[in-house]
């Protein structure tokens, strides 16, 4: 039960992101670019284990699904692929969590994100 209670409030959490991101972020020119959603993602995933990040890689895509003129599942398919790529690089090259493999990792995921 108390698993239920912290998708709903990470969902919740992920709307607001996201709504912070179109209407204010979008509105300030040096912020236009910065994915809020993919940054909380990488961070979020970084804490909690690897069944409940692929579920938030789900809702961030989704999310983003809504708000983007793309045909519908991309951002989701986007999104899991981040999720895989990050799986990937924390098992084999970043394992300690600490401040600077999560800023690389976030600057390597970003660069992944705007190349899909």
């Amino acid at each position: 039960m108390r698993f239920y209670f912290r998708l709903v409030y990470a969902f919740l959490g992920i709307f607001v992101l996201a709504i912070i991101q179109v209407s204010i972020f979008s509105a300030i020119p040096f912020l236009q670019h910065l994915n809020l959603l993919l940054i909380t993602f990488v961070f979020a995933a970084f804490i909690v284990p690897r069944e409940q990040s692929i579920l938030y890689a789900l809702m961030c895509g989704l999310i983003t699904d809504i708000y983007t003129y793309l045909p519908f599942g991309t951002h989701i398919i986007i999104y899991l692929v981040i999720w895989f790529l990050f799986i990937i690089l924390y098992e084999n090259i970043f394992s300690t969590i600490s401040l600077y493999p999560i800023l690389l990792m976030t600057g390597i995921l970003s660069i992944s994100y705007a190349l899909l």
